[in-house]
């Protein structure tokens, strides 16, 4: 959150950050009721109409299934009969599954880790900071990720289009930011702080 502080800062806006699950987060949107959406994968916009993307990427993601036990591959989680897969409801991350797949969705991530923890379900799908980020909060240390993503995604600040005057201004910012390498310092500081290598 430092990162939006900084930058709205520059603007002359204090921020305030309100944390909403997905599914209440097109509501919301849709309502007039959130000014700006922190850092979302990249198409969000295509979901919620009355938001712009910023374009300029923040990071990008990777997307990685999360197990219990013995780290294991794609191929050997997908080769049984059946195999039940947690994610955050809505969220396919543009990823194709085979039909042996059964979903079980939830609202947050912290509730997708305890589930994998509780062994209903095969594995958790989720982007990696935010999985690996409740596996250190919850002290589990059973719970292991794949080391080959499943996809990697870029991520990008959106504003409602009501504050679209600040397009220009965000854009500029973030670019300079970009360019100078803290985008990416920040994003592997943060990646260390979780135990995970930079990228």
């Amino acid at each position: 959150m430092p990162l939006f502080t900084e930058v709205y800062e520059q603007l002359g806006q204090a921020v305030t950050f309100i944390g909403i699950p997905t599914a209440r987060e097109s509501r919301m949107i849709a309502a007039g009721d959130i000014d700006a959406v922190m850092a979302q994968i990249d198409g969000h916009q295509q979901r919620n109409p009355d938001l712009i993307q910023v374009p300029v990427p923040l990071t990008q993601i990777y997307i990685t299934a999360f197990v219990k036990g013995e780290p294991t591959t794609r191929e050997a989680l997908l080769n049984r009969e059946t195999v039940r897969l947690g994610r955050l409801r809505s969220l396919t991350f543009g990823l194709t599954w085979s039909e042996n797949v059964q979903w079980v969705e939830v609202n947050q991530t912290r509730q997708l880790i305890q589930l994998l923890n509780q062994g209903r379900i095969d594995a958790a799908i989720s982007p990696e900071l935010s999985a690996q980020y409740f596996v250190i909060d919850m002290g589990l240390s059973d719970i292991h990720r794949l080391k080959t993503p499943l996809a990697s995604i870029n991520v990008y600040h959106y504003i409602h289009r009501d504050h679209q005057h600040l397009l220009p201004d965000l854009t500029r910012i973030l670019l300079q930011m970009e360019q100078d390498g803290s985008l990416l310092a920040r994003h592997n500081a943060y990646r260390q702080q979780l135990g995970l290598p930079a990228r």
